[in-house]
C-alpha cells in the first residue's frame, strides 16, 4: 500500500502489505518485526525513528520505546519527505505537518493547496510545491531539536563554544555533543572537573580536575597545563594560562610556551575577550592585545573583572566599578550599595554588576547605572554574547530579561 522505506544507514526497511507494516533489520541476520497491523498509508525514516502513518492515527516507531502515537491533526496523511530532525507528513486534504522529536506542528499553508513535500536528510529546509509557486520552509525555526543522550543521570555543563554542548555521568565520563551534527565524542573520565572555558568552535575544553588544569580533545590525551591557576581560551590555536607568577601563551599546534609577563606579586586572576587578555596581581595589572602590552601600577587588588569587546578592563573593589580604557586611561565610573562578587560585560547594555547580595545593577559605558532586574529578584545568570539574564526569586520564580 506504500513504497518500501529505508533507513538512512540501509540498515533497517520498513514494508507495508494488506496484513500491515513489518521492519526488516539488516545489522547482522536479517530479522522482521512486526510494526503495525493496521492499513499503512505512508512510511520514513528520520535517523532511528521510523514514521508512519494509518487512516485513523500517526506514529513513531524506535526499537527502544516501540510505536508511540503522535499529536496530529486527524487527516489522511499519504505523502513524506525526511529532514534532517523529522519528518514533513502531507495529507490527502493539503494538510501538511512537521513531526519529529521535538514535538509537532501544523503548517499554516496559504490557501494553496500541498500534495507532496521535497526534502533532503541532511538538510533541515523543505520545498512545498503548491499550484504556481514553491513555499520554503526551515525545520530548525519551527521546532527544536532534540538529542537522546547516552548517559543515564546526566549532568548538563553548558555550551563550549557556539555549536557544542558538555555533559557527563556521574562527574568522570566526559562526553562532547556536536549540536549541528548530533554525533558525541569521548573526552575521556575526568572525576570532579569543572569547566573553566572552550574556544567559539569548541575543538578544545580547558577543564580542572583536582589540582589540575587539562585541555581535552576528542580522540587525544589530555594535555596537562603544567603549573596553572588560571586559563583562557583565545582561539581555536591558542590557550593563555597563568601560574603564580607568570602568564604563559600556548600555540597549540607547534605546542609552543612563551612567557608573556611576569611579576613578583601573586597573579589571581585572568580575564579575556578575543586577542586582548588581563591579568590581575595583587597590586598590578597587565593587559594584553597579543602585539603590545600594558602594566599600569595599582594599589588594591579587585576582586572581580571583565572585558569588553573593544578591550577596556572593567574592574570591581569593594563597590566601586573602574574602567581601565584600551587607551591607558583609568577611573572610576560607578559605585554601587554593596560589595561586588563578579561582573560581566553585555553588549549592547553595559558593565553587569552583581553584588553580595545577588542584587543587580548595569553600568554603561557612558556611566550610567540602573536596576538590571525588579526588586525582590536575585541575579543569577548573565550572558555576555546576548543581552539577556536570568532572575531568581525566593519563591523560585524564573524570569529572563
Amino acid at each position: 500500500s506504500m513504497e518500501p522505506a529505508w533507513s538512512a544507514d540501509g540498515k533497517r526497511l520498513a514494508i507495508a502489505s494488506l496484513r500491515g507494516l513489518d521492519e526488516i533489520d539488516f545489522t547482522s541476520a536479517p530479522v522482521t518485526r512486526p510494526i503495525a497491523s493496521a492499513d499503512v498509508k505512508a512510511a520514513a525514516y528520520a535517523g532511528e525513528d521510523l514514521y508512519f502513518t494509518t487512516q485513523a492515527a500517526s506514529y513513531r516507531y524506535h526499537p527502544r520505546d516501540g510505536a508511540v502515537q503522535l499529536d496530529l491533526p486527524a487527516a489522511t496523511y499519504t505523502s513524506t519527505a525526511v529532514t534532517r530532525d523529522g519528518v514533513i507528513l502531507v495529507g490527502a486534504s493539503g494538510l501538511v505537518t512537521l513531526a519529529g522529536r521535538g514535538g509537532t506542528l501544523a503548517l499554516p499553508v496559504p490557501a494553496l493547496r500541498a500534495s507532496s513535500a521535497v526534502a533532503l536528510p541532511q538538510s533541515t529546509r523543505f520545498l512545498l510545491p503548491v499550484t504556481d509557486r514553491l513555499l520554503l520552509y526551515d525545520a530548525s525555526a519551527l521546532l527544536p531539536r532534540m538529542f537522546d543522550t547516552p548517559l543515564a543521570n546526566t549532568s548538563f555543563h553548558g555550551f563550549t563554544g557556539n555549536g557544542h554542548f558538555l555533559l557527563s555521568y556521574m562527574e568522570d565520563d566526559w562526553k562532547q555533543l556536536d549540536v549541528a551534527t548530533g554525533e558525541i565524542h569521548s573526552l575521556g573520565r575526568f572525576p570532579f572537573a569543572t569547566v573553566i572555558d572552550a574556544p567559539v568552535d569548541g575543538s578544545y575544553v580547558i577543564v580542572r580536575s583536582q589540582a589540575a588544569f587539562l585541555v581535552l580533545v576528542a580522540g587525544k590525551p589530555p594535555m596537562e597545563l603544567a603549573g596553572a591557576k588560571h586559563a583562557i581560551a583565545v582561539s581555536p590555536t591558542k590557550i593563555v594560562y597563568a601560574t603564580d607568577h607568570d602568564v604563559i601563551g600556548l600555540e597549540l599546534g607547534p605546542n609552543r610556551r612563551t612567557t608573556l609577563w611576569s611579576t613578583k606579586e601573586a597573579i589571581h586572576g585572568l580575564r579575556g575577550r578575543g586577542a586582548v587578555v588581563v591579568a590581575l596581581a595583587n597590586k598590578q595589572l597587565w593587559r594584553s592585545d597579543g602585539a603590545t602590552s600594558t602594566t599600569p601600577p595599582w594599589a588594591t587588588p579587585p576582586q572581580a573583572a571583565t572585558v569588553d569587546p573593544a578591550g577596556n578592563a572593567w574592574l570591581a573593589v569593594e563597590a566601586s566599578v573602574w574602567k581601565w580604557g584600551i587607551d591607558g586611561s583609568l577611573a572610576r565610573v560607578g559605585q554601587v550599595a554593596k560589595r561586588i562578587d563578579g561582573m560581566a560585560y553585555v553588549a549592547g547594555a553595559g558593565c553587569v554588576v552583581i553584588d553580595d547580595r545577588r542584587g543587580a545593577t548595569v553600568i554603561t559605558d557612558a556611566g550610567q547605572q540602573r536596576s538590571a532586574v525588579p526588586s525582590g529578584y536575585e541575579l543569577r545568570v548573565v550572558a555576555e554574547r546576548v543581552p539577556l539574564g536570568a532572575g531568581l526569586t525566593h519563591d523560585s520564580r524564573l524570569r529572563a530579561y
